[in-house]
């Protein structure tokens, strides 16, 4: 069987001058009394308000999302006239959750496209030594070259080899920690989609 809360608000309302009082004031409520049965729990919260004269909507924050409505009861002492009681969920906690995910999301994509841009200098670096060995190879079979200029291009070529393994080290270091801190994001998200619902009732 389904439990659910019944849920009975006894509010100790009085009346104070307020000026500019707003359309709708928001109450928190402390739980005074709890009776456990079979099929479900009686709650009872209480809370002192000040309310301007005239119309006012008092908003009760963060009750069960689970009470049954039907059993909603509210009570009040002073010289005034409860007009209507209606309950709603209040789904604001579970969009900033959800805002935050997509905050996060879309840190991971800004993570990806560095991490597809410094894949795609790897690859330009590579075809690069590869058509330096290759020139390398060429120029020392070309007997017409004098020695000098023989040694400078081989020099040259040693250097720039050099160069482009440093890169590629460095590329591949940059590469590994964005990797790093996508897995951060993604455990973030995961932590945040697993944890329990926050829809609660107004």
């Amino acid at each position: 069987m389904t439990k659910k809360l019944l849920f009975i608000a006894c509010l100790f309302i009085s009346l104070t001058r307020v000026a500019n009082a707003d359309d709708s004031q928001k109450i928190v409520s402390k739980v005074q009394k709890v009776t456990l049965f079979l099929n479900g729990a009686q709650v009872t919260r209480t809370s002192p308000v000040n309310v301007a004269p005239g119309t006012s909507t008092l908003v009760f924050e963060n009750i069960s999302p689970g009470i049954d409505v039907q059993s909603i009861q509210v009570r009040a002492a002073g010289d005034f006239t409860i007009l209507s009681v209606k309950h709603e969920l209040n789904y604001l906690n579970e969009q900033a959750k959800q805002k935050h995910v997509e905050e996060l999301q879309a840190q991971q994509k800004a993570l990806n496209d560095k991490i597809s841009l410094l894949n795609y200098a790897l690859t330009i670096n590579q075809e690069e030594y590869n058509m330096l060995v290759k020139n390398q190879v060429v120029s020392g079979q070309n007997s017409n070259l004098d020695v000098l200029k023989l040694k400078q291009a081989l020099d040259y070529q040693t250097i720039r080899l050099t160069e482009i393994k440093k890169k590629e080290q460095l590329i591949n270091n940059q590469v590994t920690d964005l990797n790093i801190q996508q897995e951060r994001f993604a455990k973030q998200i995961n932590d945040i989609l697993r944890g329990s619902s926050t829809v609660t009732s107004n």
